[in-house]
């Protein structure tokens, strides 16, 4: 039964014609018999059921139940990039409604629906997209809700019970391409498990230079001069299977390796640019919360160096606990290639040892004493003034009162090497930060 939100008085969606659903219905019957992208197939079922509703626009969301959220994933009429990103807990407005509750939920005026539970950065985004009206239904697999299927409107709007009833059917349609897919999924890693089962001894041998080694790429199209590229991603321990295989199927048609490698999955790439590759992953890899780091040279020759590289940069983003993401290895720099490896603790008290007195007083104050001293340990009080924005008596003033935090000896050697190593790693924790929120 659909749960109906806000009672104001606003133009009904017509019902769909019962020629059209039943064609649409078949439509997606078909996709799933002759279409091998499961995908491709979701995506159909969103885009048909929003030309049988003529609804402004239609999207399916799946569950992340260990982050309790609710993620959009396939989307056919939505025009903003911040809509298509939309994570909502679980329980949260329509969409996190049907998500969690296993039955079909609707408002006919969102932002104005007081019955809901409003998140106001979701409504900030559902202004921007200009969305009034919303309809969705659960899609359930092995007796649990996995998603949802949504249609929303940019107009109020009531959905009366032939377009409950539509929904329904084209969300239980998704439920079945879901299914297959999990059973794609699981054909293609048993396969992936019989035909690849040589590639983590391959790749111990490519690492250890064997001369039997070069040829077996050979097979797999690798040769000896190529660009290589290693990836080590990190996720939990169970989902690295999954990870592999679905690594497989996201770089189809690329000169690769990939097996588990000290504890992590390792991809060894040839053809391929590091960063985009890299980020492609991160995205499609998003429920998994991947972590991955990454390194490239000149051939097969430096694999092992490369290797070691690659989960360096890993363990910089482990250690600073920045979260889902990836970096090379060439773009972190010696201070931070210095830290791999070393705990999160350790890290937090270098930094508290070196800086507190500096964090303490900006964090109490609004000032930005630590940026002052890193910028003055980089390039000196001048270039530092220009960076800043600031005259270059405020930089002087700035670090006189730097010097009664931390002693008068802060710019000179050995202590300003100690500083401006701390002052390193304080900014990479940021920039990593950052760029995984």
């Amino acid at each position: 039964m659909a749960v109906a939100r806000n009672r104001a008085s606003a133009p009904r969606m017509a019902d769909p014609d019962p020629d059209a659903l039943a064609a649409a219905l078949e439509g997606c019957a078909v996709d799933m018999s002759s279409i091998r992208d499961s995908r491709l197939v979701l995506q159909a079922v969103v885009r048909r059921t929003r030309t049988l509703l003529g609804a402004d626009m239609a999207y399916l969301s799946r569950n992340d139940l260990v982050a309790g959220e609710t993620w959009i994933e396939l989307w056919d009429g939505v025009r903003t990039a911040a809509y298509q990103n939309i994570r909502m807990p679980l329980g949260t407005g329509v969409l996190g409604s049907v998500a969690a509750g296993g039955t079909a939920v609707q408002s006919r005026d969102y932002l104005a629906d007081a019955e809901l539970n409003h998140l106001p950065h979701i409504d900030s985004v559902v202004r921007g997209e200009g969305v009034r009206a919303i309809h969705g239904a659960p899609l359930r697999l092995d007796g649990q809700v996995q998603g949802a299927l949504l249609i929303a409107q940019r107009r109020p709007t009531v959905f009366g019970p032939g377009v409950v009833r539509a929904v329904q059917a084209m969300a239980a349609m998704a439920s079945m391409a879901w299914r297959l897919h999990r059973a794609t999924e699981q054909v293609e890693g048993l396969r992936d498990r019989l035909d690849h089962l040589e590639e983590p001894e391959l790749l111990e041998d490519v690492f250890a230079a064997r001369p039997d080694s070069l040829r077996r790429l050979r097979r797999l199209g690798f040769s000896a001069q190529g660009r290589l590229t290693v990836l080590v991603v990190a996720v939990a321990a169970e989902r690295q299977q999954q990870t592999m295989t679905r690594v497989r199927q996201l770089l189809p048609d690329t000169r690769m390796l990939v097996a588990r490698h000290r504890g992590q999955v390792c991809v060894v790439l040839q053809g391929a640019d590091p960063g985009p590759t890299a980020e492609l992953l991160v995205s499609r890899l998003a429920e998994l919360h991947p972590q991955i780091g990454w390194a490239h040279g000149s051939g097969l020759a430096e694999a092992d160096r490369i290797q070691r590289r690659a989960h360096q940069a890993l363990a910089v983003q482990q250690c600073l606990r920045t979260g889902p993401g990836h970096r090379g290895a060439d773009e972190l720099g010696i201070a931070a290639l210095l830290i791999g490896g070393v705990s999160p603790e350790v890290v937090a008290d270098l930094l508290d040892s070196h800086l507190a007195p500096l964090l303490g007083y900006d964090r109490d104050r609004g000032t930005q004493l630590t940026e002052t001293a890193a910028e003055v340990l980089e390039h000196g009080a001048s270039a530092a003034a220009r960076a800043l924005n600031i005259h270059v008596n405020t930089v002087g003033q700035r670090c006189e009162r730097i010097g009664a935090l931390l002693g008068a000896d802060w710019r000179t050697p050995p202590r300003s090497v100690d500083l401006l190593f701390a002052l390193r790693i304080w900014r990479l924790q940021g920039v990593l930060g950052s760029e995984s929120e």
